[in-house]
C-alpha cells in the first residue's frame, strides 16, 4: 500500500509547486492580471476544471468590477477564453462564466518558474502576490536570492517605486522574504548603496508562521467572547477585554 512517504525531492516539489511561464512577466503585466493567471495555472497543474469568475473572486482579494476589468484585458491578450454561461447577457461578463487558458503562453522546459500552490491561502493581496511572484521569477535556484531594483520590479508589474516598496515591506512583515542592503565600491574607495538583496524563505516556514498567527487570533477571539459573556452575566464585575 502506498502512503506517500519517502518521496524524492522532485516528487515533493511537484506536490508543493506549479509552473508559471516566464513570458507572463516579460511583456509587462498588472498585479491583478498576474494573480488571475497564477490562479488559473495552479488549477491546470492540479488538473482541475476551469473556474468560474465567482471561484476566482473567492480566491483573490479583488472586487467584482476589478476582476471583470482585468479578465477582459487578458481576453484581449489572447491569454484566456471566457465561456459564457447560458443565462449570461450577451456581451456582458457573468460571475458564472468560466475562464479557460489558451495555448499561449504555456510553460516550456527551462522557460518557467515554480510558484507554491499555498500562496492562495495565505491572505496575500494581488499586489503582494505579484511582487512575490516576480521574486520567484528572478530567484537564483541555488541561493534563493535575487537583486532586482524597485524600478525594475515596478516596470514589470506597472507599479510605482513606492508601491513596490510597500508590498516588499508587507512581504517582509509576513516573513515571505528577508531583505538585506548591498553596497558597491567606487573607484575612489567610497561605498554606494546598491539594490536590496531579497532572500526568499522556504514556503513551509511561511505556512507554519501563518498557521500559528491564525491560531493565536482564534484564541484571542475566544477569550474576548468569554470575557464579554462574563461581563453581561455580572454587570458589576470589572472585566478588562
Amino acid at each position: 500500500m502506498e502512503f506517500g512517504f519517502n518521496k524524492t525531492p522532485k516528487e515533493e516539489a511537484l506536490l508543493r509547486y506549479f509552473p508559471l511561464p516566464n513570458e507572463i512577466l516579460r511583456g509587462g503585466i498588472t498585479a491583478c492580471e498576474f494573480a488571475i493567471m497564477a490562479y488559473l495555472y495552479s488549477r491546470a497543474a492540479r488538473k482541475i476544471g476551469p473556474p468560474t469568475l465567482m471561484t476566482v473572486l473567492k480566491n483573490l482579494s479583488v472586487s467584482r468590477n476589478t476582476l471583470k476589468k482585468y479578465v477582459r484585458r487578458l481576453q484581449k491578450r489572447d491569454w484566456i477564453i471566457v465561456q459564457h454561461h447560458r443565462f449570461s447577457k450577451t456581451g456582458l461578463l457573468s460571475m458564472w462564466d468560466t475562464i479557460h487558458l489558451t495555448d499561449a503562453p504555456r510553460p516550456r522546459v527551462g522557460h518557467f518558474f515554480p510558484m507554491p500552490f499555498s500562496v492562495f491561502g495565505l491572505d496575500l493581496s494581488v499586489g503582494e502576490l505579484a511582487v512575490y511572484g516576480y521574486f520567484l521569477y528572478r530567484e537564483d535556484r541555488k541561493t534563493f536570492e535575487c537583486w532586482p531594483s524597485s524600478r525594475t520590479i515596478g516596470a514589470a508589474l506597472h507599479m510605482s517605486k513606492n508601491t513596490v516598496l510597500k508590498y516588499v515591506h508587507r512581504l517582509e512583515e509576513k516573513e515571505f522574504i528577508v531583505t538585506e542592503p548591498t553596497w558597491v565600491q567606487r573607484s575612489d574607495g567610497t561605498k554606494w548603496n546598491d539594490n536590496l538583496s531579497y532572500h526568499i524563505r522556504p514556503i513551509q516556514s511561511v505556512i507554519k508562521r501563518y498557521n500559528n498567527t491564525q491560531m493565536k487570533k482564534a484564541l484571542q477571539e475566544q477569550e474576548r467572547f468569554r470575557l464579554e459573556r462574563l461581563a453581561k452575566r455580572h454587570p458589576g464585575l470589572r472585566v478588562t477585554i
